[in-house]
């Protein structure tokens, strides 16, 4: 994660606009409407209205970015005050769909297109809050979740604000208990398995996904590295001497790995990891303001390694800088862990 003095974050995708992607539409008569978020198995409903000539209609296309391409998946005539109106299945799979719609140039109407929309599809039975899912029946012992205030300042940013690290629907399965390590060895301050004992408890209660600390580790987790038996996430220190990544700068690295589900969709997460690069500077502990603390990279880091990728706005945990604004649980980060925690069920 980045800090204002240049530490840099994990696993940071850079997506880049295809060749040819339309520009933001210039004409001031271009509007569009769509949710910000639905549930599977339901419609999207995107409407607006876009240009036209002497009250003739035109044809507009909606669009949907998929990967780095934008493809066109519906085509129709707008009516004669050029409103339009697309429905689309939302899908099954869990996951933030892009789309603009786009009209090309006609006699007397240039060619324009909308501002891209954003909308995330959600689990059924899914609604935003800052309150904690409920806990499932999990039969082995673990560590107590963090008890919660009973009041929060509201989150910042967009509920639609997260994303997965691997693919759709990868998680941890919340009905078995998630066994995690540390290697104390490199590690740069003395409280610093008390920081990571309290920010997995705070990603407990938030997730519902349940911890049990099985104790200290030689092992070094990492890309490519196995965990040893028994230990599911694998949490120390080492240095750019011994991790690439982190001669680039990076304070930190975390992820996860898992296989296939039966049912063929998404991963089940069954390994993850969090390395901290000791050649770095940060106060201990949890900070609510100022200068970026090695609990809030803990936290991101941890995210990571329960399947959660970057988010895109600055008062988010998950945005890839730290800084002083996001200390705190933003409304995607909220969002996301109640995604890939026990809101969404047992994996079968």
């Amino acid at each position: 994660m980045r800090h204002p003095v240049g530490i840099l974050t994990c696993l940071l995708v850079i997506a880049l606009l295809a060749p040819g992607t339309a520009p933001a539409a210039a004409a001031t008569r271009v509007t569009v409407a769509a949710p910000s978020s639905v549930v599977t198995g339901t419609t999207i409903l995107i409407r607006g209205k876009v240009p036209t000539a002497s009250r003739r209609s035109r044809v507009a296309g909606l669009y949907e970015k998929r990967g780095s391409s934008w493809v066109r998946v519906l085509k129709r005539a707008t009516s004669r005050t050029g409103a339009f109106r697309f429905q689309v299945g939302s899908g099954s799979r869990l996951v933030t769909r892009t789309f603009q719609v786009r009209a090309p140039r006609v006699r007397g109407a240039a060619g324009t297109s909308t501002r891209v929309v954003r909308i995330a599809v959600l689990a059924r039975g899914y609604a935003p809050t800052t309150r904690p899912p409920a806990p499932l029946p999990v039969a082995e012992p673990y560590d107590a979740p963090a008890v919660l205030p009973a009041s929060e300042p509201r989150p910042l940013g967009s509920a639609t604000d997260w994303t997965w690290v691997l693919n759709e629907q990868s998680r941890w399965n919340p009905c078995a208990v998630i066994t995690w390590a540390y290697n104390p060895s490199g590690s740069r301050y003395a409280a610093a398995l008390a920081d990571l004992q309290a920010a997995v408890a705070q990603l407990s209660a938030r997730s519902g996904l349940r911890f049990r600390y099985v104790g200290t580790t030689s092992a070094l987790g990492g890309l490519g590295r196995a965990n040893p038996p028994g230990i599911d996430v694998v949490t120390g220190w080492t240095d750019a001497a011994h991790e690439s990544a982190f001669r680039d700068g990076m304070s930190g690295l975390g992820g996860a790995a898992g296989y296939g589900s039966v049912h063929g969709t998404g991963i089940v997460l069954s390994s993850g990891f969090l390395l901290l690069n000791n050649g770095k500077s940060m106060a201990a502990g949890f900070a609510s303001s100022g200068n970026p603390t090695w609990g809030q990279l803990m936290t991101h880091e941890l995210m990571h390694a329960l399947g959660l990728g970057h988010a895109a706005g600055s008062g988010q945990v998950m945005y890839p800088t730290a800084w002083s604004g996001n200390h705190r649980f933003g409304a995607g980060d909220l969002a996301g862990l109640a995604q890939i925690g026990s809101a969404r069920g047992c994996w079968s």
